[in-house]
């Protein structure tokens, strides 16, 4: 069994596969492409949208992290769009999960505090519905 990690952002109109060895936030961040960031602009409102289907496996409540999406990828591309709104600017974090899952304990799984100190402190308005 391979030891690495796969992370998988459907962008635009490609997608973007990076392999690491485990899941940080920082190397996922230096290894983005800018490119993929260039049409947003200052200013702009921004939806990021991660798949939260539930708060974890069905039968085994303790597994999450192949149910959803990692938390430092979220962290990763969101400070990329912090970077390129300059200051201001919109960014939503949404997605409707399946109608049993439990949102707040599915949320639970996220540094939301820190995404919305991180979005505050550049000057980003952040909702994450």
């Amino acid at each position: 069994m391979n030891n690495k990690t796969e992370a998988f952002l459907g962008i635009g109109c490609g997608v973007v596969a990076l392999s690491v060895s485990k899941y940080d936030a920082e190397l996922l961040y230096s290894m983005l492409p800018d490119d993929i960031f260039s049409q947003i602009k200052s200013g702009d409102t921004v939806v990021l949208k991660p798949n939260w289907v539930r708060e974890s496996h069905v039968d085994r409540q303790d597994e999450w992290e192949h149910v959803i999406t990692h938390p430092t990828v979220i962290t990763a591309v969101l400070r990329k769009v912090i970077d390129r709104l300059s200051g201001t600017g919109k960014v939503i974090i949404t997605d409707g999960p399946q109608t049993d899952a439990s949102f707040e304990k599915l949320i639970a799984h996220y540094p939301v505090d820190i995404w919305r100190s991180e979005a505050e402190s550049h000057g980003v308005a952040i909702e994450i519905i």
